[in-house]
């Protein structure tokens, strides 16, 4: 493996990642919206995935 390889995979996850919490805002906003349910379950992946990221940032911008 190479580092071309690796930072590819690094964006890929990244963008996935992004995709994925704007997804499931969405489809809470539509199950919220159209049925009157919240669904407390996606809020907490959400929150879950977003808290990771921002560790992450703060992690690796601290260790540079």
């Amino acid at each position: 493996m190479d580092e071309r390889f690796l930072v590819h995979r690094l964006r890929a996850t990244r963008c996935a990642a992004i995709v994925g919490v704007i997804l499931m805002a969405m489809w809470t906003a539509f199950e919220f919206c159209a049925h009157g349910r919240f669904r407390w379950d996606m809020l907490t992946v959400m929150l879950g995935m977003g808290l990771t990221k921002w560790v992450g940032i703060l992690y690796y911008r601290g260790a540079n």
